[in-house]
C-alpha cells in the first residue's frame, strides 16, 4: 500500500509505476523457470477508487481528488506552492520472503545474494527495467523444503522502465543513502545503468560483513579492533555533511583513474606536465560497457555462490556423520 508520484498526473506516462515494472517482469520472466521465486510475482494490483457520495460515482484516490481547489492553491510563506500529484495503489505479489537477519550463516547470504542479483541481470536484459535501489533490506529470502536458501529482489518503487529514454528524469538522487551510487549522490548527468545497482551490492555487502546481517553499527562497543576501524570509516556513508561529500569519499575508494595518475606523477615528476590532460570519469565511462560487465560481475557471484553451496553441503554431511565435531 504506497503513495506514489506521477509526474503528469496520469498511469499512461508513469514511467516509474510500480505496478506496470511487475506486470511485466511477471509476464516476461515466466519465460525463465530457472529464474522462479527470485523475483516478486504480481497477482494484483493497481490504483484505488473510492465512491463518491454527491455522484455516486467512482474517484481516484489521489491528492488532487483528496484536496479539490486546494492542491494548486497551497500557500507556503508568501509563495504558492507547487503539490506533487501522487496516487494511491496497492500491490500484492507472491511469493513471501525474510529478511536477511533471518539467514544462519555468510555462505547463506551470498547465496541469496546472488540469486537476487541473477534476477536483477535478466529484468535489466529481457524487461529493459532499471532497480535503482539496491540496500539489504531490499534482499529477501526463503528457506525450501531441503533446508536451502532462495533470494529474492523485492520493492520496485524507485525502479524505472528504459524504453523511453527521454523519460528517464536526470540529476535524481535516488536509492538508500548509505548505499548510493557515485552517480546518484552526486545527481551527475551521467547515464544511469545497471552498474550504479552491481556498485550498491558493493555498499551493501561491505556494510553487511562490517556491522552484521541486522545492519545496525556495533563498532563503538565491539571489541574488534579491525570491525571498529572499519565502522568508523564505512560511517562516512551517512554521516556525510553533504551529498557530494559522501560521493567524494567514495570515489577516493573506486576512482582508480585518478589515484592511478597520482602513482605516476610520483614516479615519472619530469613527466608531469604530460599526465595533465583531461581525465576520463570512469563512472561515466563504464556506461557504454554495463551490460557486459554486469555479465562478467554476475560470474564472478555465481562462482562464490556454488563455493558457499560446496561449503554447506559439506559442513551438512559432517554434522551428520556419527561421531561429528564441529
Amino acid at each position: 500500500d504506497a503513495w506514489t508520484e506521477v509526474a503528469d498526473g496520469s498511469g499512461d506516462n508513469d514511467v516509474r509505476d510500480e505496478v506496470a515494472h511487475l506486470r511485466k517482469i511477471t509476464r516476461t520472466l515466466e519465460r525463465y523457470p530457472e529464474l522462479a521465486g527470485t523475483y516478486p510475482v504480481l497477482e494484483a494490483g493497481g490504483r484505488i477508487e473510492f465512491q463518491s457520495c454527491s455522484s455516486n460515482t467512482c474517484i481516484e484516490d489521489t491528492t488532487r481528488s483528496i484536496l479539490g481547489g486546494l492542491f494548486d492553491n497551497v500557500r507556503v510563506g508568501e509563495k504558492i506552492r507547487k503539490l506533487p500529484f501522487c496516487a494511491h495503489k496497492r500491490i500484492v505479489t507472491s511469493p513471501i520472503g525474510m529478511p536477511l537477519d533471518r539467514l544462519q550463516s555468510v555462505p547463506e547470504l551470498i547465496i541469496a545474494v546472488t540469486d537476487a542479483m541473477r534476477a536483477h541481470r535478466a529484468i535489466a536484459e529481457h524487461c529493459n527495467i532499471l532497480h535503482r535501489d539496491i540496500s539489504a533490506g531490499n534482499f529477501l529470502f526463503r528457506r525450501m523444503m531441503d533446508g536451502t536458501v532462495k533470494g529474492m529482489l523485492i520493492d520496485f518503487d524507485h525502479a524505472i522502465d528504459c524504453e523511453n529514454l527521454d523519460a528517464m528524469p536526470q540529476n535524481e538522487h535516488i536509492g538508500t543513502l548509505n548505499f548510493m551510487s557515485v552517480n546518484n549522490l552526486e545527481g551527475n548527468s551521467n547515464r544511469r545503468t545497471e552498474l550504479d545497482d552491481w556498485e550498491a551490492l558493493i555498499y551493501v555487502l561491505v556494510w553487511l560483513g562490517t556491522f552484521g546481517l541486522n545492519g545496525t553499527p556495533k563498532h563503538d562497543s565491539d571489541t574488534d579492533e579491525h570491525r571498529r576501524i572499519a565502522g568508523a570509516k564505512i560511517n562516512n556513508w551517512i554521516d556525510g555533511k553533504t551529498l557530494k561529500g559522501i560521493a567524494s569519499y567514495k570515489r577516493d575508494s573506486l576512482d582508480s583513474s585518478s589515484m592511478f595518475k597520482s602513482i605516476l606523477n610520483q614516479f615519472d615528476i619530469q613527466r608531469r606536465d604530460a599526465m595533465n590532460t583531461p581525465m576520463i570519469d570512469p563512472f561515466k565511462a563504464r556506461a557504454d560497457m554495463a551490460p557486459t560487465i554486469a555479465k562478467e560481475l554476475l560470474a564472478i557471484l555465481e562462482n562464490i555462490a556454488e563455493y558457499c553451496r560446496e561449503l554447506l553441503n559439506k559442513a551438512g554431511t559432517e554434522s551428520n556423520e556419527p561421531n561429528a565435531t564441529n
